[in-house]
């Protein structure tokens, strides 16, 4: 099993299970045409973000349970061997905070160009989010991955990705606008109880139409996977996030959070199709603003279903 979404920033935190969800569950590119991925999870969340609209989660302070569902499919083959067509639907219920429901579907396409040294892939992807069952967003984005070390053991991958979003609500507007990721992954396989060692460090810039909402960050990640006794696998996998945020105004006032986050994951493969998931993750971000400084831990429990 690979990556299903990295925690991207601004979006990520509110499309992707919670940080508590291990990447684990979703499959890396296979040889067959067509691969089918159906996971279902049911979470338990201390203190529940609210939806970023100054470029940051605010928390609600308030606790929730949560079911989440994503159906993922892959398909490889047309025009050439090293073209991937994915798609992703998903939907995310609170039991208590339904204003925080939902769901969204994805479209992309990658294609894999082989150069002197490794080979990039290059993306193109178009989703569609509903907010609380209404129309919310559409992103557009596109990017670029050089794998210098194809087929090793080892692994450096360079990353740039830039994308756009386009609120729907008009009172959103002013949140519109580019987004530029940039990127760099080191990773390595083993033959051992170490099954696999990677340390992933991002830089993003986001660039709305209106000026105080702009911001920057950067986000670093180290995650170990380790093999234990009946094909169980545990993920540990630490992590750290700044972003500032420089408003435009008279007093000139800079906002600035720092997150820490800690998460394990244990994993294994029921049968050639069926997986099961516990994880749990703790977060702590300080910032100088006392009203964004939060504590949360979520656990939950995931079964995915792969063909």
């Amino acid at each position: 099993m690979g990556i299903f979404l990295a925690v991207a920033g601004l979006l990520t935190a509110i499309v992707a299970p919670s940080f508590a969800v291990s990447s684990s569950w979703l499959p890396a590119a296979q040889p067959t045409r067509l691969t089918f991925l159906a996971l279902g999870s049911y979470e338990y969340d201390s203190n529940v973000l609210q939806l970023p609209q100054t470029g940051g989660d605010s928390p609600t302070d308030k606790e929730d349970l949560s079911y989440f569902a994503f159906l993922f499919a892959n398909y490889r083959g047309v025009p050439s061997s090293r073209t991937q067509w994915r798609a992703f639907a998903f939907w995310k219920d609170y039991e208590k905070l339904n204003d925080l429901d939902m769901s969204g579907l994805s479209l992309g396409i990658q294609q894999g160009i082989p150069v002197s040294i490794g080979e990039t892939y290059w993306r193109y992807e178009t989703q569609y989010f509903q907010l609380d069952r209404r129309n919310y967003l559409l992103l557009h984005s596109a990017g670029v991955d050089y794998d210098i070390l194809r087929k090793r053991p080892e692994k450096i991958v360079i990353g740039y990705r830039a994308g756009y979003r386009d609120f729907i609500p008009a009172s959103f507007e002013g949140l519109e606008g580019f987004q530029q990721r940039a990127s760099l992954a080191l990773s390595r396989s083993f033959h051992s109880w170490l099954k696999a060692l990677k340390l992933k460090g991002d830089a993003y810039r986001e660039d709305p139409h209106d000026s105080k909402f702009k911001h920057k960050g950067a986000e670093g990640l180290l995650e170990a996977a380790l093999g234990l006794p009946d094909e169980w696998e545990l993920k540990l996998s630490p992590s750290a996030r700044w972003r500032r945020c420089d408003l435009p105004d008279a007093s000139n006032f800079r906002r600035e959070e720092f997150l820490v986050q800690y998460a394990a994951a244990l994993s294994r493969s029921m049968n050639k199709w069926l997986g099961i998931e516990f994880s749990y993750a703790y977060g702590q971000n300080r910032a100088n603003r006392p009203s964004l400084e939060y504590k949360k831990s979520v656990a939950a429990i995931s079964l995915t279903l792969a063909i």
